[in-house]
């Protein structure tokens, strides 16, 4: 720091000392600000979004809806595939040719 700086630092130090305010009750000013500030912020941030808490529980509910469709959707499609899939496993199929005869069909 230059010699200004440091000069200029201990007015202020000194004016400050003058008026009752030393580091800890600059803290306790610069808290409440802080506090001030959040609490108007936090406000400011319900009032314009009431709408959207006003309806979260709908909103979960909604999500879990579609959760819970999609997973029976998926699960009903592997039960089916698996029936079918067993379904057409089991077929057999016999095919038995007969000579032909003069007549061109069965004897």
């Amino acid at each position: 720091m230059t010699v200004e700086q440091i000069e200029i630092r201990k007015i202020l130090n000194q004016m400050l000392a003058d008026n009752g305010i030393n580091r800890e009750t600059i803290k306790d000013i610069i808290k409440d600000c802080i506090d001030e500030r959040v609490d108007k912020a936090l406000k400011h941030f319900e009032n314009k979004s009431d709408g959207y808490f006003a309806n979260m529980d709908d909103r979960i509910q909604e999500g879990l809806d579609r959760l819970v469709k999609r997973e029976i959707e998926i699960q009903a499609k592997e039960a089916v595939r698996a029936k079918v899939g067993y379904f057409f496993n089991n077929i057999t199929v016999n095919v038995e040719l007969n000579p032909p005869t003069e007549k061109g069909g069965e004897e």
